[in-house]
């Protein structure tokens, strides 16, 4: 079950959400949902590899293009699950979805989770008794080519099976994302965050991946010659224009276990190109 030991005051809303991630995403399994999607994004780098910082949604993609897929068949399990823990929960699949990713939340009350998990009295009893632990899901309909996958046995809550973009990919994704998420200037520095750790941690790139995503995103052109050096001038450019106050405000919030980022800057992330490098 869940091991809420060592979890700070300041960090119990944040725990409360993952515990209710971690529910939704064993319902999603009971109900086969992994066997069309993958799990990606950071939150899936925190639950599956260990990710320093809390996470907000939960990110999926397909395995094949499917512009009909529909998430409401699939609420049904999630609310199943968390009904097991003796939760109140609410679920929304937003209408009218335009594009390629379809949306859901999940709603429970924080005080009913925390008291769930075993917190002591004293700490639920601060708690707004109306607060709400809101879950995002966002499944990508229309994925990039060049994906690869993992499975996972995972035992937290109980025992069940989910699947995963491997590594490489995730980090193509997540490059994706800090080259063209629409923040203007400013960016979301989680993104910022998770891309040192791949760096940190020697993980390789899925290039086919990559630059299905920068096509997609129209970076770059089908036909336009693709390699490590154009990535590293994209990323170069990109890093010129970021706002890195914005971006270490962004992470602060999230971070568990370690010092926040004080010294973010365009120099600090150009110096990181020349450790990119290829999956093998």
């Amino acid at each position: 079950m869940f091991d809420a030991s060592g979890v700070e005051d300041k960090m119990v809303p944040l725990f409360a959400k993952e515990v209710l991630q971690k529910i939704i995403l064993n319902g999603l399994s009971r109900g086969q949902f992994f066997k069309k999607a993958a799990f990606h994004g950071g939150t899936a780098l925190r639950i599956l590899h260990g990710l320093g910082r809390y996470s907000e949604d939960l990110d999926f993609t397909l395995f094949e293009r499917d512009p009909d897929f529909k998430l409401n068949r699939y609420m049904t399990y999630i609310e199943s699950e968390i009904q097991s823990y003796g939760l109140t929960v609410s679920t929304k699949v937003r209408e009218g979805t335009v594009g390629n990713i379809r949306t859901g939340d999940v709603r429970c009350n924080q005080r009913e989770i925390v008291m769930n998990i075993g917190f002591p009295e004293g700490l639920v009893r601060r708690l707004h008794r109306d607060a709400v632990v809101k879950v995002k899901i966002d499944v990508n309909t229309e994925p990039p080519d060049g994906a690869r996958y993992e499975k996972f046995a995972m035992n937290d809550p109980l025992n069940y099976y989910l699947c995963a973009l491997d590594l490489p990919s995730m980090f193509a994704g997540k490059i994706g994302a800090v080259i063209a998420r629409q923040w203007g200037n400013r960016i979301k520095g989680r993104d910022l965050y998770d891309y040192l750790w791949y760096l940190d941690n020697g993980i390789g790139i899925n290039m086919e991946y990559m630059k299905s995503n920068l096509v997609r995103q129209e970076i770059i052109g089908i036909d336009d010659e693709f390699n490590l050096d154009v990535l590293r001038r994209i990323l170069c450019d990109r890093f010129d224009k970021i706002d890195y106050g914005s971006a270490m405000a962004d992470v602060w919030e999230f971070v568990v276990d370690e010092v926040p980022p004080e010294n973010w800057n365009a120099d600090l992330f150009k110096a990181t190109l020349d450790r990119l490098k290829e999956e093998h």
